[in-house]
């Protein structure tokens, strides 16, 4: 008997059903919605590439080095501020630097960051004086403390360019004007002053010079300028005249038996012992 195939063929329509086959990760999913919300990485790695919107999950802390080419909100641009690192650069004003001794003669010693000279031989007429002069702008002041000393010309003051230390120590016109601690001497522009005080070892001669009108005050310790109650700096009253276009701190030794005699200046760079007159500042450089 012959048997017709066509009644088999109805099966096949069951065939779909029992196949069906559990989707895997790499296959393309119908729906984007439902994919994003299942497989978003916490946290997303910045090697992937997703090309949908994923809101705050994706943000990532910006680095100084990261460039912005769009507006951004301000709560994102607060987030971009970096901490300054130790080798930033600073835009803050430089330091002030205060003068020092130098040019010290043979026979002088600098130390203390050369701010204390010594006499270490019996060289006479010989000292030290500051790297910085002043001509014609700006109020200085600064301090010589006596550390040690027995000649009587021994002194400390203010120099011209053009002066020596035996101006200096003979009170010579080119010599400025200096005290002499040991003999209550003082010598502006070659002429003698009396100012009325002496002076020992352990005292500071506190000294204040106006470039501007050429003038110079000198008190020991705290006492009055000149030895004279109504003189000062501040009101630029009682000044002694200073001659010489430029003018620097200078001490000098003026005799051969004034070994180990020693004086240390504070230009500045160490507080002031004694009160600054107003207007007036370290020897700065």
């Amino acid at each position: 008997m012959l048997v017709c195939s066509v009644s088999q063929l109805r099966r096949r329509a069951a065939i779909a059903a029992d196949v069906a086959e559990a989707a895997i990760a790499l296959d393309s999913p119908g729906t984007g919605n439902v994919v994003f919300a299942t497989l978003v990485d916490d946290p997303a790695s910045v090697g992937e590439f997703v090309d949908a919107y994923l809101g705050e999950i994706m943000l990532e802390v910006a680095s100084a080095a990261d460039a912005i080419d769009a507006y951004l909100p301000a709560i994102y641009n607060a987030a971009m501020v970096e901490a300054a690192a130790a080798d930033s650069a600073q835009d803050a004003a430089p330091a002030v630097l205060f003068t020092t001794f130098s040019s010290a003669s043979a026979g002088v010693a600098l130390s203390n960051g050369n701010l204390t000279a010594t006499h270490t031989n019996t060289t006479a007429n010989i000292g030290a004086r500051s790297v910085d002069y002043k001509s014609t702008t700006g109020k200085y002041y600064w301090e010589v403390l006596i550390v040690a000393f027995h000649s009587s010309t021994d002194c400390v003051g203010i120099t011209t360019s053009a002066g020596t230390y035996a101006n200096m120590v003979a009170g010579g016109a080119s010599g400025g004007l200096v005290y002499f601690p040991g003999i209550d001497n003082t010598y502006s522009n070659g002429s003698g002053v009396s100012i009325g005080f002496g002076a020992v070892a352990g005292d500071r001669i506190c000294m204040a010079f106006d470039a501007a009108n050429h003038t110079f005050w000198l008190r020991k310790n705290g006492g009055n300028w000149n030895n004279n109650a109504t003189h000062n700096p501040a009101t630029n009253v009682g000044g002694l005249v200073v001659a010489g276009s430029s003018v620097a701190p200078a001490i000098a030794f003026g005799s051969s038996g004034a070994i180990n005699d020693a004086f240390t200046a504070d230009f500045g760079s160490s507080a002031f012992t004694y009160a600054v007159p107003s207007g007036f500042s370290g020897w700065t450089v």
